[in-house]
């Protein structure tokens, strides 16, 4: 037999261990068979050993088989198959420009696959962690639709096939004004773009390529909605409407194109010299409507009760996507909302085919398990692949919970629901779809109630889209596609340039005589009493004033004004769908979500001061530099769970970026690991330390378990995604502010032994901070609650750095006292934390998958 090349014949997701657990493994093992065991920390013995590493990846050979994609039989004979694989460091880009793989079904019939990255290792030279493969097939001979089919994707290196569409579709895009986005204002004054302009033109700025292949092939294009004709006066026009980048793909040898638009009203104001990046303030529309030649059809994946009626003009089709209201009532805006949707536009005669590229039906997993030659396959369950969200944590194997047909079951019931909350509009109380508490409101549906800081730990969930990854769920994955589009119709933070791309802070710094200062006051959205570099509080009002004097105001004005953006604290249920969808399926819409909400966050927790005075954000990494100056090093910092989730969006997008882009973030984060270090308690380890008067009567100054395990798993995050493999010093120093702050929460003074779990709230000095902070004690009373919801992950770090198995003694503890069992079992306890809806899995993949690692084979 050749030589193996990826890694050692174990079973999938094991690491053999060269010792037999002995007290501490024994005790571990029984409490995750859901077995009582007895004992204290007296019993801890330190003989658990090290997790062994596999040999290096050695490179593929031809034929190798590389991964497998499994997905449920499309409804047509042929398609588009496409999905994502973790990849070992090295294997794509190729220098020679080929692409690597292609594609064998069931009958051994192979197709070329294109390769388009994902993700990417920290050090550029590695090249992707994860791709996506996409292959031209066929559904096998026999398979009919709904029925579990898979493809093998196999190491075969060619010279990719040129692109090639049909001359239908080619007519289309090389057609002016063949698809064109309008709408009207108040006077009824129409604006119109030309949604393909920019490709026919090949603007170099605006048109953005997202996939190029003999398969697949998508740009990006960027127009605003333009007066058509402009009109002066107090009854005119104004110098635009929305913003609307268009998403056009087009697939090999179809005759339909899928079309994802994202409307936007959140011009930055950035450009003096043009009117055409104004900010417009709360905008009123009657109106969004898709002009598209005679012929053609459109399907959205997700209509609404907005979604209007086609009907044709002059050889054309106009599909309203925004319908009116009706009684004279018009649709409103709200400044920096958008919202996105999803369709395909297909020649009469291919609407099945366009119809199932649209419902994802062409969309495989990737699975675990052995190939031909009995190496593991890569996947997110392999250990030589473990490159699942910033976190590049091994996915866990679900098996010991329920099967993967019973996982498809629920999640297909669960998106049943969900789709039905949105198709109808109508909200009915229901658990399934919870946390949508309101109906439709005009072309928004928002998800979760109005408050942005909604108390909970609701949603915030370290990891997502794992049962989906594990049981190879198409239902799975568009439930994430309409929790995506529903929380960005309530999180209005657009803010983009001229060009349309989305919020640099570079473009926005300003010189001074006492150093370069940001005059942008982001707190996710611009606090406009501090300062407004944008102008969004001086915008023409002239058709605001004709709406309210004529009473056109819609009906649920009111009620979607008063939905706040989801604020830093609890940024992830912002961002959490868009990491699914991009992890999952290389959504190009996700993507650009990701890079904006990851460039407001960097604004957000800027190193720069806002004003040539001196003047800082009070939740900005410089009134953090700030407090350090003013009350010393090495005592803990103001710095809780609201930087931890900026620091995770940016390394979020910091993972699926350009290299150029990534180039810039970096020295960001430097400054981040500098600042951490140096505001990190030199006594106590703690890196969060907030003077708070909720709590012990405002005496303390206070650790909170759950903001530390948040900071935790963002620089992780960082020492994974952005600096491991590029920069050892920087891993290095990251590993040791990880190891100092996952040992306070395990340690005696962060660690509730009565409750075997971490405090809540643990006082770590005076509240006056101009007073010595505590030193290696913890006065009596100052302790408040326990968590065992969100902290789990720090074992996971801690053991992973320090290799000491008191982190796992801890994880047992933890296991015992929460009541819930870590595997196998089933986790039921869903009441434990702060709110009933689920984040016991979300928050505990990375110590269920190091529990798989350190179990024995047989």
């Amino acid at each position: 037999m050749r030589q193996q090349t990826i890694q050692s014949r174990l079973k999938p997701g094991r690491v053999r261990l060269p010792f037999n657990p002995a007290p501490l493994g024994a005790s571990l093992l029984m409490v995750l068979l859901g077995c009582s065991v007895g004992g204290g920390e007296e019993h801890f013995e330190n003989n658990w050993g090290t997790l062994t590493e596999g040999p290096p990846f050695l490179g593929f050979e031809t034929d190798d088989e590389v991964a497998v994609l499994r997905l449920a039989a499309p409804r047509v004979a042929s398609f588009a198959l496409r999905g994502t694989v973790p990849l070992p460091k090295g294997v794509f880009p190729r220098s020679d420009g080929s692409s690597p793989f292609v594609v064998r079904d069931s009958m051994g019939n192979l197709s070329e696959a294109q390769v388009e990255i994902v993700s990417r290792y920290a050090n550029d030279n590695d090249g992707a962690d994860v791709v996506e493969v996409l292959a031209a097939v066929a559904r096998p001979s026999g398979a009919l639709p709904g029925d579990r089919i898979e493809y093998t994707v196999i190491w075969s290196p060619h010279v990719p096939a040129a692109p090639r569409i049909t001359s239908a579709v080619e007519q289309l895009l090389e057609t002016p004004d063949s698809l064109v986005l309008r709408t009207r204002d108040v006077f009824g004054h129409s604006y119109t773009a030309d949604l393909l302009a920019d490709l026919r033109n090949s603007e170099p700025i605006e048109l953005k390529v997202k996939r190029a292949g003999p398969v697949a092939n998508q740009v990006r294009t960027f127009e605003n909605l333009e007066p058509a004709p402009p009109v002066a006066g107090g009854t005119g026009t104004l110098p635009h409407m929305m913003g609307v980048h268009a998403y056009i793909t087009t697939w090999r040898d179809e005759d339909f194109i899928s079309l994802d638009l994202r409307i936007h009203n959140g011009h930055d104001g950035g450009q003096a010299a043009t009117d055409q990046d104004d900010p417009l303030g709360k905008l009123y529309f009657d109106d969004l409507e898709l002009v598209v030649p005679g012929g053609w059809t459109l399907f959205q994946a997700y209509p609404t009760p907005s979604t209007g009626t086609p009907y044709a003009v002059a050889g054309s089709k106009i599909w309203p996507i925004v319908a009116p209201i009706g009684g004279g009532k018009l649709h409103m805006l709200p400044r920096q909302a958008m919202f996105h949707r999803r369709f395909v536009l297909c020649r009469v005669g291919s609407e099945a085919r366009a119809s199932s590229t649209l419902f994802e039906e062409g969309l495989g997993f990737c699975s675990s398990g052995l190939g031909t030659e009995g190496v593991e396959r890569l996947s997110w369950w392999n250990q030589l692949t473990p490159r699942y969200y910033p976190q590049n944590v091994r996915l866990p194997d679900f098996s010991y919970q329920e099967s993967r047909t019973t996982s498809r079951t629920h999640l297909k019931d669960r998106f049943e629901a969900t789709r039905e909350a949105i198709t109808s509009g109508i909200y009915v109380p229901n658990e399934t779809i919870w946390p949508i508490v309101y109906p439709a409101m005009g072309w928004a549906h928002p998800w979760g109630p109005k408050p942005g800081g909604m108390h909970g730990g609701a949603e915030i969930n370290f990891w997502d889209g794992f049962k989906t990854a594990w049981s190879a769920s198409n239902e799975g994955y568009r439930r994430f596609q309409i929790n995506h589009r529903m929380v960005t119709e309530r999180h209005p933070t657009a803010l983009y340039d001229f060009h349309g791309d989305a919020h640099k802070l570079e473009a926005w710094v300003q010189p001074g005589q006492n150093g370069d200062y940001l005059p942008v006051y982001l707190f996710m959205i611009p606090w406009l009493s501090l300062g407004d570099p944008f102008g969004f509080g001086n915008t023409p009002s002239f058709q605001r004033n004709a709406v309210a004097a004529q009473g056109r105001q819609p009906d649920y004005e009111g009620n979607l004004a008063g939905f706040q953006h989801i604020d830093s604290e609890h940024l992830i249920r912002a961002t959490r769908s868009a990491k699914v969808l991009t992890w999952l399926g290389n959504d190009a819409i996700s993507k650009d979500d990701l890079r904006l909400q990851a460039e407001i966050s960097r604004s957000s927790f800027s190193f720069f001061k806002q004003s040539e005075a001196g003047a800082v954000i009070s939740t900005g990494a410089a009134r953090i530099v700030q407090h350090i100056e003013e009350f010393g090093a090495g005592d803990g910092i103001p710095m809780d769970r609201g930087p931890g989730w900026l620091i995770d969006t940016a390394a979020t997008a910091y993972a699926i970026e350009s290299p150029a882009w990534r180039a810039k973030m970096r020295p960001w984060f430097e400054k981040v690991v500098a600042l951490v270090e140096d505001g990190q308690s030199d006594c106590m380890g703690a890196i969060m330390s907030v003077p708070k008067t909720a709590h012990f009567n405002g005496e303390y100054r206070v650790l909170q378990s759950i903001s530390e395990a948040i900071l935790q798993n963002a620089l992780w995050s960082v020492r994974s995604t952005v600096f491991e493999g590029a920069s050892p010093t920087l891993e290095a120093r990251l590993a040791n502010i990880l190891t100092k702050s996952t040992g306070a929460m395990i340690g005696p003074l962060g660690w509730n032994t009565g409750e075997g779990q971490p405090n809540f709230y643990t006082a770590l000095g005076p509240f006056d901070q101009n007073l010595p902070a505590f030193c290696n004690f913890v006065p009596s009373g100052g302790t408040e609650l326990t968590d065992s919801v969100q902290t789990w992950s720090g074992f996971y770090w801690g053991y992973l750095i320090t290799r000491d198995p008191f982190y796992l003694y801890r994880a047992t503890q933890m296991a015992q006292a929460a009541g819930t069992l870590l595997y196998p079992g089933s986790l039921t306890s869903r009441g434990v934390g702060m709110d009933p809806h689920g984040g016991d899995l979300e928050n505990r993949i990375a110590i269920l998958s190091l529990i798989q690692d350190l179990s024995l084979d047989g």
